[in-house]
């Protein structure tokens, strides 16, 4: 990759997923989908401050997967107080999307929606920013691939919609159980029995409200 050039991943990313924001990063001239912070704990800065907080942050999104948010240069004039925790939940959107070696991956994220300030007696909106630094491991991977690696952490609206969709539709599939399962399939598929008869060492019956399953061998052999 020749020095300037975008990161083929970095320029898919974006490409799917950029928002386009005027010069003070308040104003939006083309918004890109939302995405949703899944974990908390992200420092951000007012979108007009020459600071940018960077978090360093595990991808698994395991507690205390954001390890602190300093700036790209000592701000001599802004003060630090003005820098805000941004919540699980909040929605963003990307303004930038970075590769750098050795597949290190970060997403500079703007709030989507405004705040109202009081500056010098008079009210304006704001947005917030920050610099998501997700470590290495994401060279040859797909935006797809990307997307779920992160949903711990950050997810588009859309891809949390699926997820929702899908997870709504498995919860309400009939649960079943058939010949040949072992102990242990059958309570994943049907929850736990009842009762648990065990008749020798080989024999065991399941007794659920509306089916005796017997298993023989930890194999499903006759259902009733």
């Amino acid at each position: 990759m020749l020095w300037g050039e975008k990161n083929e991943l970095a320029a898919q990313i974006e490409a799917k997923y950029l928002t386009h924001t005027g010069v003070d990063r308040v104003r939006i001239t083309e918004p890109g989908p939302v995405f949703v912070l899944e974990a908390g704990n992200v420092m951000a800065a007012p979108s007009s401050n020459m600071t940018m907080p960077v978090n360093k942050i595990d991808p698994s999104g395991t507690a205390g997967q954001v390890k602190g948010g300093t700036a790209f240069m000592t701000d001599l004039v802004e003060s630090q107080a003005s820098n805000k925790t941004l919540a699980k939940g909040t929605r963003v959107y990307l303004i930038k999307a970075e590769v750098k070696g050795g597949g290190e991956l970060h997403y500079w994220i703007l709030t989507a929606d405004t705040t109202d300030v009081t500056i010098h007696g008079t009210s304006k909106p704001i947005r917030y920013k920050a610099l998501l630094n997700f470590g290495p491991g994401f060279e040859g991977l797909t935006v797809d691939q990307v997307d779920k690696k992160l949903a711990a952490v950050i997810a588009p609206e859309a891809y949390l919609a699926e997820q929702a969709k899908a997870a709504q539709a498995s919860a309400s599939a009939p649960k079943t159980a058939s010949l040949g399962m072992s102990k242990d399939e059958v309570v994943k598929a049907l929850g736990q029995p009842t009762k648990i008869l065990s008749l020798g060492e080989e024999k065991t019956i399941l007794v659920y409200p509306d089916v005796k399953i017997t298993l023989v061998k930890d194999k499903v052999t006759d259902m009733q």
